[in-house]
C-alpha cells in the first residue's frame, strides 16, 4: 500500500496507535451524544460513518507525521516515529477521559481544537527531547517551507485549500434567523461573576451561528430522511409516504405517542372525579345563563395511524379519551364533544389533517365547528349551522411547514391545502352577542365559521379561568383542547 511504503521500516504496527486513537475519539463522541440524548435510532449509522472517517483521519495524520520524521531524521526514523506516537498515547487517553467521560458539558465542536493543540504540544515537547537544535530547525523547515517542486507545490495548494475551507465558516455571512422553529442562542456577555457559565453559553451560540450552518443542516437532514429514512431530531417522527408526526413527550408538551399506544389510562376513581368536576362546572354556567361546550380535538395519530412507522405499535386499543367518553355516555347533559367519528367519516373524501404539521386543516376545523353547533343548537334553536354544501372545496399543493420546518425541510416536502370558499353570499343569520373561546391553536380553523353566529368572538389562551368568564360575561363559552392536553379537563 502507498501508505505503508511511506512509513519507516517496521513502524506499521506503531501507526495503529494514532489511527486507533483518532477513530476512538470520534466513536466515543457518538456514544456520548447518544447517551446524552437518551438513545438514538440512527446510532449504528452514525457509528459506521464516523468510524470510517476516524480511521481515514488517523491514517492521514500518521502518514503526515511519519513523512516529516523520515525527511528530518531518515536514519532514526523508525525509533523517532515510535517514540512520538508513544508520547501522544497518554495525552489521547487523558483527553478522552476528561472531555467525554468526566465532563459531559463540553461538545465535540469545542474540544476537538483542544485535542489538536494538546497532541501538537506533546509532539513538540517530545521532539525537543529527541532532536538536537540543528535537527529541530531542519524539521521545522521541512514541515513549513518545503522546496518548491511540482510535488511540494501540489501539497501547498492542497494545504491552502484545506485552510480556506476550515476558515470559511468563520468569515461566512451567518443568517441569524433559524428555520427550526426555535430561538437561536444569543451571544453571551462576558461577566466575571458568572464565568463558569460562559463556555456552555458560548458553545450554544457558536453551534447556532457558525457559517454555512443552515446549508450543512439541510444536507445532513436530507441524507438522513431521503437516504436512511430517519428523522434528524427526536421531536419529529418520520412516518410513511411523507407524513410527519409530533411526539409531544419529547418536548414536555403533553402525551401523544404513549397515549396512542395505550400506555396511559385513568383509574375509575379519576373518571368519577372528572364527572363530578364537569357537572359542577356545567351547573355554574347554567346558574349564569351561559352556554358551554367542551371539545377535545383528536391527536393526528388517532386519525391517521396507518402512516405511523411500523415501529410504533399499539399495546392496548383503549386511550384516555375513549375512557372519558365511555364514562360520559351515562351523562348526556355534560357538553363534551368528541369529533372523531365525524372526522373519520370525512377522511376518505378529503385530507383533514396536514401531512407535515400536527394540526387539522380548514375542513377538519369545519367538521369540529359542525359538531359544536349540533350541541349548541339543542339549547339555542335560533343557531342554524352552516352546511358543507354551502362551500366549494378545493385541494391544492403547498410547501411543507410546521413539523417540516422543525427539520429544515419545508422546501423539500409538500403538503395539501384544503380551502372552503362560499358558493354564494351567505344570507344574514341571527347572531348571539359574545362568544368566548378558551384553548390552543386547533381552534383557529373553527373561528371563521363560528363568527357567522356571534357579534363578537373573544379568544383566551391557556386553561379555563372562571375570572375571565366573569369579566367578559359571554353568551357562550367553548373550551377547546387537543387530545394530548386531556388532563386539562380536570382543571
Amino acid at each position: 500500500m502507498t501508505f505503508t511504503r511511506r512509513l519507516p521500516p517496521g513502524s506499521v504496527f506503531s501507526a495503529l496507535i494514532p489511527v486507533a486513537a483518532v477513530a476512538t475519539v470520534v466513536l466515543v463522541a457518538q456514544f456520548r451524544w447518544a447517551f446524552h440524548h437518551q438513545g438514538s435510532a440512527d446510532l449504528p449509522v452514525r457509528l459506521g460513518v464516523t468510524g470510517v472517517l476516524g480511521v481515514i483521519l488517523g491514517i492521514c495524520y500518521a502518514a503526515v507525521l511519519a513523512r516529516l520524521v523520515r525527511r528530518a531524521a531518515p536514519v532514526q526514523a523508525e525509533v523517532v516515529t515510535a517514540r512520538l506516537w508513544a508520547a501522544q498515547w497518554p495525552a489521547l487517553g487523558l483527553w478522552l477521559y476528561v472531555f467525554h467521560l468526566g465532563y459531559r458539558g463540553h461538545s465535540l465542536n469545542r474540544v476537538l481544537p483542544i485535542f489538536v493543540v494538546t497532541i501538537l504540544l506533546v509532539t513538540s515537547l517530545e521532539a525537543i527531547r529527541i532532536f538536537s537544535l540543528k535537527d529541530q530547525i531542519r524539521l521545522l523547515r521541512i514541515g513549513l517551507a518545503p522546496r518548491l517542486s511540482v510535488g511540494t507545490c501540489a501539497d501547498g495548494v492542497l494545504l491552502a485549500l484545506f485552510l480556506i475551507l476550515i476558515c470559511l465558516p468563520l468569515v461566512a455571512d451567518v443568517q441569524t434567523v433559524g428555520t427550526e422553529k426555535r430561538k437561536l442562542a444569543d451571544a453571551p456577555p462576558l461577566e466575571f461573576d458568572k464565568l463558569q457559565d460562559f463556555p456552555k453559553k458560548f458553545d450554544d451560540y457558536f453551534n447556532d451561528r457558525f457559517g454555512f450552518r443552515g446549508k450543512l443542516v439541510l444536507v445532513n437532514n436530507l441524507v438522513k430522511v431521503r437516504l436512511f429514512g430517519l428523522s434528524p431530531i427526536a421531536k419529529v417522527i418520520l412516518g410513511k409516504e411523507g407524513w410527519l408526526f409530533y411526539p409531544s413527550e419529547k418536548s414536555g408538551d403533553g402525551e401523544t405517542i404513549r397515549d396512542y399506544r395505550g400506555l396511559l389510562s385513568y383509574t375509575p376513581e379519576e373518571l368519577e372525579t372528572l364527572t363530578m368536576h364537569l357537572k359542577e362546572r356545567m351547573a355554574w354556567f347554567e346558574d349564569r345563563g351561559i352556554g358551554l361546550v367542551v371539545i377535545v380535538c383528536p391527536n393526528k395519530e388517532m386519525i391517521y395511524p396507518e402512516y405511523l412507522p411500523d415501529s410504533i405499535t399499539r399495546v392496548k386499543a383503549t386511550t384516555r379519551l375513549d375512557q372519558v367518553m365511555s364514562q360520559l355516555r351515562s351523562y348526556p347533559d355534560i357538553p363534551v364533544v368528541d369529533p372523531r367519528e365525524a372526522l373519520l367519516a370525512m377522511k376518505p373524501q378529503s385530507p383533514i389533517y396536514y401531512k407535515t404539521d400536527t394540526h387539522w386543516n380548514t375542513l377538519g376545523g369545519f367538521i369540529a365547528y359542525s359538531e359544536i353547533m349540533k350541541r349548541l343548537e339543542k339549547r339555542r334553536p335560533s343557531l342554524k349551522p352552516l352546511a358543507l354544501a354551502d362551500f366549494e372545496l378545493t385541494i391544492a399543493p403547498r410547501p411543507g411547514f410546521g413539523l417540516a420546518e422543525m427539520i429544515a425541510l419545508q422546501d423539500w416536502m409538500t403538503d395539501l391545502e384544503v380551502t372552503l370558499k362560499p358558493q354564494a353570499v351567505t344570507p344574514p343569520r341571527k347572531k348571539l352577542g359574545k362568544l368566548l373561546v378558551f384553548g390552543d391553536s386547533f381552534r383557529y380553523h373553527m373561528i371563521p365559521f363560528l363568527e357567522h353566529h356571534f357579534e363578537q368572538v373573544l379568544l383566551q389562551d391557556g386553561d379555563f379561568d372562571f375570572r375571565v368568564v366573569e369579566e367578559h360575561k359571554p353568551d357562550v363559552v367553548i373550551i377547546e383542547m387537543v387530545e394530548r392536553y386531556l388532563p386539562r379537563l380536570f382543571i
